[in-house]
């Protein structure tokens, strides 16, 4: 991809999170003006995996695994409003997979997700548009990231508590450890370097490293906790299943193990 050439400089502020190995950069957006609907262009140079949250005008990029990720720019015609109407994302360039996980509105910003699975780092870009909205501010106070996400979580828990669901904490995690991935073929590939992120509302990342198959990622929900494992039920590279994680709750993974609908099995232990 080409580099993006623009004039304003933008206000940026990096933040190391010790211990979790996550890293942040938060940047203010350069105001372009013009167009007959709101719109942002985000771009950003990600190695494995990073989630931009966008509100107002301004954007947090925080690193889920691999190196840290960087802006390369944040532009936009206007603030996004805190309830945008007919919100619109559109993902314009790059190798992985881009989602939109959360809608903004009612406080809460708009976050993206990208995951790529392919070694060495790549740049992203993608728009959010919106035509209208209002600024209110609710939830702004309790958090950028997740001040507003608070309601969605409540609501999260209810949702799975027939599953007994019950997690309101985010764990980050990062060990080299050491296990195998089986395909149904009957081959056995090593695995090692295992990052865990199970955010507060439930959603769960997990990546290895392996010998054969570059970097293996996965993405779900968690279905329910049984004492200090967590069940979730995961996607990625091709195969899904039940993924269970034993943890101490707090900020540590002991052991995964994931078998992988009847195509084979994971298992990882630290």
């Amino acid at each position: 991809m080409k580099s993006a050439k623009w004039l304003v400089p933008a206000m940026m502020a990096v933040v190391a999170l010790p211990g979790w190995g996550r890293w942040e950069e938060t940047r203010r957006a350069s105001m372009r003006g013009g167009g007959d609907h709101g719109k942002c262009t985000i771009e950003v140079e990600v190695d494995q995996a990073a989630e931009i949250a966008v509100s107002g005008d301004t954007g947090i990029l925080r690193t889920l695994s691999g190196s840290p990720a960087h802006w390369r720019r944040l532009e936009c015609n206007a603030p996004l409003p805190s309830n945008p109407y007919d919100f619109r994302f559109r993902g314009i360039d790059g190798r992985g997979d881009v989602s939109l996980v959360q809608q903004p509105g009612r406080g809460r910003p708009a976050v993206v997700r990208i995951v790529d699975r392919k070694g060495g780092r790549e740049g992203y870009t993608f728009d959010l548009e919106w035509r209208g909205g209002d600024y209110d501010n609710r939830g702004r106070g309790r958090g950028f990231w997740d001040g507003g996400d608070r309601d969605i979580d409540r609501r999260d828990d209810r949702r799975y508590d027939r599953d007994d669901f019950s997690w309101n904490n985010d764990l980050r995690y990062r060990g080299r450890g050491d296990g195998y991935f089986a395909d149904g073929g009957g081959g056995r590939n090593r695995v090692y370097n295992c990052d865990v992120n199970i955010a507060r509302g439930g959603n769960v990342f997990v990546s290895f490293d392996s010998d054969r198959r570059g970097r293996l990622a996965l993405n779900g929900r968690i279905v329910r906790m049984e004492g200090d494992r967590v069940v979730a039920r995961m996607t990625g590279n091709g195969f899904a299943g039940l993924m269970y994680l034993e943890t101490n709750r707090r900020d540590r993974v002991k052991e995964i193990r994931m078998d992988l609908d009847g195509r084979g099995e994971l298992r990882w232990r630290d």
